[in-house]
This record gives structure tokens, C-alpha cells and sequence, in this order.
């Protein structure tokens, strides 16, 4: 369900948005599609698709190539960002060229949003080298298990632009490094002021984090009273830690907080927005669209070969921090819906684990094993599909549901656990208990656990906060509830068929 472009040549890489006359707008980087034949001039382009609701996807013609043999960006484009000033639309792409070791920024403006014309003064921002590492002011670091650092070469790209109602002009927020031996003292996002969005005035970096090997497509918004900004950081980038957190995160997207929107951005004590052992969410981007904020994330398969832009995630603050959250609108796609009691059940007679003991009570299904763990399973097969229950923990060390179960557990499944040992919410293989991924998470004795499935991937969402996002090979199966050590009650459990979403 989440969209890819329609040209099967290509693949999706880093989208950003903008709402634009009642449908959001998608920007997204194309690169070549492994295994699929050459994608000529499209690999390398900024693509375009556009919604009305933000789940089905019209692709549309590619706004910019990237440009001819010896030119200032005739490598492919990277990240970057659209606004709309005047009544014309100016999309700023990080610019990438054979001729130079630097990328830089540029802009291509429209009058249509259709078609984009490079600005002749291109590239409108390279490094300020009082501030920032330029082509005179190179790192001794050659390279340390991040490619972006390999001498002679600087980062100066993905430019977000945010518009300053209050003082009339555009703040740029820009991932780029400053001098040090240290690695993560290197990694800032720079700033830059312009009235025109045409001539940028650079100033010291907003958002000095100290900790990342590399902070990258930042996005910047106001919610609530406070500015954030949203990173992309994570072990990808040769990192070994970054915090106090047990586990170590293949990506992860970070936020700051500042009362004003040119910063100084500060990291709150709690602020990972998502995080994947995996690595499979990528640059994640917001769009404010019909008074609420939504924010999309670029899917990665644990082979790094497959990439989508995810389904969409509302954006709210609860008690002061910032959650992704489910969005309703899926529901649209729903075609059929069980309320699952024990009438639906199948006969547990060890083919799913110890049976334990399960019954209905007080229109709930109580589940208890003692010394061991239990699947109760339903005679409900689903592909495609939101499964969720209001879960009450009485005494359980591990609680939660399986999907894509087969005859027997030897057949495969999924479970997603909450495991109260460990203080995680956990999603697994089974019988083996094999993770596909894991999030530390301060877990309740109630709550909501949510899966939605999609195609190759999953989202777990507990009391529709999205926990975890995880890119695997799912099956057609049964779901069943999960019961570890202790008992817990189920209740309102329920299952909802979704219609695969084709795109134009």
C-alpha cells in the first residue's frame, strides 16, 4: 500500500511534500531499480506524484533531471525541498557535480508546478567556510566508516525551508559539517536567512547535537507553542552508539526543540521519533495539510533493495513529546471487519505452542500459561489487514498477537510481543522467536496494541503510537493472541480486511 513509482526502472529514494490546492504534492528522488533494465535520464530526477487522501498515489511526469556531462549538477540529485511564494514554486535539490568534491544547493522555479526551470545563478548556497567545512577548509578525517566524510568532498545538501511570517523572510536548514577531529562534532545542521529565496545569507549552525557521526534531511515545523525539527541519524552511518539506549538502532530520526524557529534547536531528554534495528525508515518528512501536520518516512527492505514512501502518520504532542500516530484515513481501504471472540477460535491441541488455558469471560477471551507461552488461535485468514486489541496485563511477562500463522507454529508466523522482562516491543519470527525488530518502549498494564500489514511491511502502534516499522516478507495466514508466564485479558479484538491500493 505504500507507493513506489510507477516506472518499475526506478527506485524511490528520500520524498518531501507540500500542500498545494486541496492535494499533497510528493517530491521523491529516483534511483536505479536492481535488477531491472537502465532508467536512462529518470535515474538521477526528482519525480512527483500527487493525493487527495494520502494513501492512493497519482505519478506524475519527474519535475527536474539532473543536468548535462561537466555541468554543476550532472551527478544525480539529492535531497531537497518545495515552496510556494508569489504564485510560483521554487524546488531547492542538492546539487552534485563530476567536476567538483562539494555538493551545494540549488533551486529550479516554476509558475505551474509542472515545469521547472534551473536558476541561472545556480548553485544559490555553498559552505560559508567561517561556519562550515568548504572546499578550502577540508576535515583531517578521511573517512572512519562514513562515506560522506571521504576527502576531498563536504556536505552542503538538503536544504528545508521554513517562511517567518512574523519578520517576512525564509529561514534554510541544511545538513553540512563544521572543523573538528572528532567525528560527531563535525555533523550540524547549518542555517541560512534570504527574503527572496534566491540570495542566502549563511549563519552558524541551529542544531549542534555533538553526538551523531551524521544528522541529515532535517525538517522544521511549529506545533503546540515549539519548533521542531526532525533528523535522520543511526548506525548506517558507522556509529556504534549515540545514547543511553540499550539497543543499537540502524536509523533513527531524532528531533529538537527550540521557541524559535531559527534556534538554537536543543534535543529533549525523550526524543526519538522512530528507530529501527533494521534500518528500514528513512528520511522522514512532514506536510501541514487541512489543518493537521502528517508525516511520511521512505520505506528500506532488509535487503536494501526494496524502497516505498510509507503510509502516512499523523503528528501530535503528547505530554511534551512528539509522536508519530496512526492515521485513520487507512480505514477508507477497509472491506471487510470480525469482531473475533471464541467462537472463531481454532482447537489449540499443541500444534501452537503449550495450549494453556483460555476461555471467555465478561465478553473478553482470558488467556493463562503458567510456565510456558500460548497461542490462541483464530480461523481468520488475512493478507492485508489492521489488527488491534484492548489488552489488559495481569500478570504476564510477555503479552501480545500473531499473524501470517500457517497449519502449525513450524509453519511460520509473526508475533509482536510486548515483554515486560525487558521493557521492549519486540516482532519476531516464530517458533524460533527470531527478531525482525525491536524498540525499547515504557510499557502499561493497558493499552491498545495495534499491527497494521501492508504488502512487505508492518506498523505496531500502541495506543495508536507508532512503535516500530519493520519490512519483511509477510504470508497469507491465521492471527491468534499470544500469551507468555501469567495471564492477561483481551478484549474488543478485532480484525479489518484492507484492499491492496493500486497507484496510477
Amino acid at each position: 500500500m505504500g507507493y513506489r513509482p510507477k516506472n518499475e526502472n526506478v527506485q524511490i529514494g528520500d520524498t518531501w511534500h507540500m500542500s498545494d490546492c486541496g492535494k499533497v504534492q510528493a517530491y521523491f528522488l529516483q534511483y536505479q531499480q536492481t535488477g531491472k533494465p537502465m532508467a536512462g535520464k529518470e535515474y538521477g530526477a526528482v519525480g512527483r506524484a500527487e493525493s487527495e487522501d494520502l494513501i492512493q498515489w497519482k505519478t506524475l511526469p519527474s519535475a527536474i533531471y539532473s543536468g548535462e556531462k561537466g555541468t554543476y549538477d550532472d551527478l544525480p540529485i539529492w535531497t531537497g525541498c518545495t515552496v510556494k511564494k508569489d504564485g510560483k514554486y521554487y524546488l531547492f535539490y542538492t546539487s552534485r557535480s563530476t567536476s567538483k568534491p562539494q555538493a551545494s544547493i540549488s533551486v529550479a522555479i516554476s509558475k505551474d508546478g509542472v515545469k521547472y526551470e534551473k536558476y541561472s545563478g545556480n548553485p544559490v548556497i555553498i559552505p560559508d567556510e567561517r561556519y562550515y567545512v568548504g572546499q578550502n577548509t577540508q576535515l583531517r578525517l578521511a573517512h572512519h566508516g562514513n562515506p560522506h566524510l571521504a576527502n576531498p568532498c563536504y556536505d552542503m545538501r538538503d536544504l528545508c525551508v521554513v517562511k517567518d511570517e512574523e519578520k517576512g523572510c525564509y529561514w534554510g536548514f541544511f545538513a553540512c559539517r563544521r572543523r573538528s577531529d572528532d567525528v560527531v562534532e563535525t555533523s550540524v545542521v547549518g542555517l541560512a536567512k534570504s527574503y527572496d529565496l534566491l540570495n542566502w545569507e549563511q549563519l552558524p549552525p541551529c542544531f549542534v547535537p555533538n553526538r551523531y557521526h551524521c544528522i541529515e534531511t532535517p525538517d522544521v515545523f511549529y506545533m503546540d507553542g515549539k519548533w521542531y525539527m526532525l533528523c535522520l541519524a543511526g548506525n548506517v552511518y558507522g556509529q556504534r552508539r549515540y545514547g543511553k539506549e540499550k539497543l543499537q538502532y540502524g536509523r533513527i530520526t531524532v528531533y529538537g526543540v527550540s521557541d524559535r524557529v531559527e534556534g538554537p534547536y536543543v534535543e529533549p531528554e525523550q526524543n526519538l521519533l522512530i528507530a529501527t534495528i533494521g534500518g528500514g525508515a528513512a528520511c522522514a518528512k512532514t506536510v501541514e495539510h487541512e489543518g493537521k501536520r502528517y508525516m511520511f518516512y521512505t520505506e528500506v527492505s532488509q535487503d536494501n533493495v526494496s524502497f516505498y514512501m510509507s503510509l502516512p502518520k499523523e503528528i501530535k504532542c503528547e505530554n511534551a513529546r512528539l509522536c508519530a500516530c496512526y492515521y485513520r484515513g487507512i480505514e477508507k481501504y477497509v472491506t471487510e471487519e470480525f469482531k473475533l471472540d471464541y467462537s472463531k477460535s481454532l482447537k489449540n491441541n499443541g500444534e501452537f505452542g503449550t495450549i494453556g488455558n483460555w476461555e471467555e469471560s465478561e465478553f473478553c477471551i482470558v488467556g493463562e500459561s503458567k510456565n510456558d507461552w500460548s497461542v490462541f488461535p483464530f480461523n481468520v485468514d488475512a493478507e492485508n489487514f489492521i489488527y488491534e486489541s484492548e489488552i489488559e496485563n495481569v500478570s504476564a511477562e510477555e503479552v501480545g498477537l500473531v499473524f501470517s500463522l500457517g497449519e502449525n507454529i513450524f509453519q511460520g508466523a509473526r508475533v509482536v510481543l510486548l515483554d515486560y522482562i525487558t521493557n521492549t516491543v519486540v516482532q519476531a519470527k516464530m517458533r524460533l522467536f527470531t527478531t525482525d525488530e525491536e524498540r525499547e518502549w515504557s510499557l502499561k498494564n493497558k493499552f491498545n496494541l495495534k499491527i497494521v500489514v501492508c504488502g512487505k511491511t508492518s506498523e505496531v502502534y500502541v495506543n495508536d503510537v507508532l512503535v516500530m516499522h519493520c519490512a519483511s516478507d509477510y504470508k497469507m495466514g491465521k492471527i491468534g493472541l499470544f500469551i507468555e508466564k501469567g495471564l492477561a485479558k483481551f478484549r474488543d479484538t478485532k480484525i479489518k480486511i484492507l484492499r491492496q491500493v493500486e497507484n496510477d
